[in-house]
């Protein structure tokens, strides 16, 4: 079996990056681009743009109302319970972020053969 660094290089070499955000939208982006929010965080590191989009896509739930801050734009939440608030919103915190690390992890070394791609 090949090593995923034979396929795509070198981790820290990646250029795009998964960031998740506080009410669990998780967005793929290249290193020049600008964080959508400015407060989403980055969780992974990724080969390429298209192997970010099959994380989401598997790992998150398809959301049809317009995102404020993503206008025109399909946007997803990953399948993670955060902590409830008493306004019944789902967010997550800090104490979140090593779940949906390994939970982004798994995914990546089951399909993709790429493992330890979480940012600490």
């Amino acid at each position: 079996m090949r090593d995923a660094r034979d396929t795509y290089g070198d981790p820290d070499d990646w250029e795009f990056f998964l960031h998740v955000c506080k009410d669990r939208t998780l967005t793929v982006r290249h290193k020049s681009e600008p964080v959508f929010n400015d407060v989403a965080l980055p969780v992974a590191r990724v080969p390429l743009r298209h192997v970010g989009k099959q994380v989401i896509l598997a790992l998150c739930s398809k959301q049809y109302e317009e995102h404020p801050q993503l206008p025109n734009q399909p946007w997803f939440k990953i399948n993670y319970n955060g902590s409830d608030t008493e306004d019944g919103h789902n967010y997550l915190d800090y104490s979140d972020l090593d779940g949906v690390k390994a939970k982004i992890d798994e995914f990546l070394s089951s399909y993709f053969g790429i493992g330890n791609t979480t940012i600490d």
